[in-house]
């Protein structure tokens, strides 16, 4: 049984490979070849749930000092506390900026040797970081512009985004990228199908352009074709595509200019997944907004949401990531917790059982942030040590190997 599974799942991938190969890159082919990934990727989980193996742990991706983590679709970006910024995972349009489109990097990584990386954001093929200068960097796939250039063309390490050095924050979405700078504009680029951009048309763009006049945003998330934003009035605004609900507007109708969210002017922060939000409040409350399918709002049921909707009544949230249809979120005396789809154990809760409320993950009082990525998460304690654990088909989670089966509880090795 065990050779027929290794056969036939290393036969399949070689066809699906040389399929691959005979399609030219272009934003066709792209969409074509995620395709084929998630036919593979099927394919090797309904072999693997004919075996019915499953690792139930995860190991500390390093014991080094991680202040931040990015997780893109499949591949992974973090920073080092010596300014360092290190990749892994899946890199077929150069997003883990190496200078090289190898299929996938299965360690953490340097990008360069600069040592003066302050941020960075992952989207689904593309990576935006900012250096302690002020400088705003590109690379990976820019076949919508998502990179910032002026052109179309991919780039597999980072290349500067203009002259400007007042650069402060940076979200990637699936392929546009929204930018903060320190006076409080905020700038967007990349694809606009749905009115993501903010610009009032749906025109793409390949340069930062900047949306209206507004000085006080205080903080942006970019979700696959949508955006949501908090000024520093605490008010919060939404734009883009909205069939979900995802704006929190009441209807399920697209924007192209920023829209008012409500009233309420106490929004803290904010985070997008697929077609859901999530967003944190001053007092600490945790409101879910969007598609529902899978829990991944976690309300106790799967019915979509228009507008924000508090989860349960704990006041003691400190930070949430969403992913593509699962969400984790960090309370104020560090424990970690997990709702939403789970069939790669991107929960952590130690199986492959989707949940519709917020569920704690283990035990531990340590967590110091987190972020999701689309069936996979890492998360950094508060001794800065890097964990990871779901899906690492790709290498995303950063072990050191390509292990096809889900890893599913976080174990501290400390």
């Amino acid at each position: 049984m065990h050779k027929f599974f290794i056969q036939r799942t290393l036969k399949f991938i070689l066809i699906c490979f040389l399929i691959l190969s005979v399609f030219t890159i272009s934003s066709y082919s792209k969409g074509l070849h995620f395709g084929i990934i998630s036919a593979i990727k099927n394919e090797v989980k309904q072999l693997k749930d004919k075996k019915g193996e499953v690792i139930n742990n995860v190991v500390a991706i390093a014991t080094q000092n991680w202040p931040s983590v990015s997780c893109g679709y499949i591949h992974t970006m973090a920073r080092k506390t010596d300014g360092t910024l290190w990749s892994w995972g899946y890199n077929y349009w150069g997003q883990l900026g190496l200078g090289t489109t190898i299929q996938m990097i299965v360690t953490p990584t340097q990008v360069g040797t600069s040592t003066n990386w302050s941020s960075v954001s992952s989207g689904y093929n593309h990576t935006i970081a900012i250096k302690t200068d002020g400088t705003l960097w590109a690379w990976g796939a820019n076949d919508s512009g998502e990179l910032g250039l002026g052109d179309l063309t991919d780039r597999s390490t980072p290349t500067q985004v203009g002259t400007s050095t007042n650069w402060f924050s940076v979200s990637c979405g699936y392929n546009h990228t929204m930018a903060r700078k320190i006076d409080g504009t905020l700038w967007a680029w990349g694809a606009n199908y749905s009115g993501q951009l903010g610009l009032g048309d749906r025109t793409s763009r390949i340069t930062p352009t900047q949306v209206g006049t507004s000085t006080n945003w205080s903080s942006v998330s970019s979700g696959y074709s949508n955006t949501i934003a908090i000024k520093t009035d605490g008010t919060l605004w939404a734009w883009g595509a909205n069939y979900s609900g995802q704006l929190g507007l009441g209807d399920v109708t697209s924007k192209t200019t920023p829209t008012q969210v409500g009233t309420s002017t106490n929004w803290f922060s904010v985070s997008c997944g697929y077609n859901h939000t999530m967003a944190r409040k001053i007092d600490g409350t945790l409101w879910a907004w969007g598609a529902n399918d899978s829990g991944e709002l976690g309300l106790g049921d799967l019915t979509d949401r228009s507008t924000p909707t508090q989860i349960g009544t704990s006041t003691n949230w400190s930070s949430v990531s969403c992913g593509y249809n699962h969400t984790i979120a960090i309370k104020t005396d560090g424990t970690l917790w997990s709702w939403g789809y789970n069939y790669s154990g991107q929960l952590g809760l130690g199986d492959v059982t989707s949940r519709v409320t917020p569920t704690q993950v283990g035990t531990s009082t340590n967590w110091f942030s987190v972020s999701c990525g689309y069936d996979y998460t890492i998360a950094i304690k508060t001794n800065r040590t890097l964990c990871g654990w779901g899906d690492n088909y790709w290498g995303q989670l950063g072990l050191g190997d390509v292990e096809m089966m889900d890893i599913t509880t976080p174990v501290d090795l400390d």
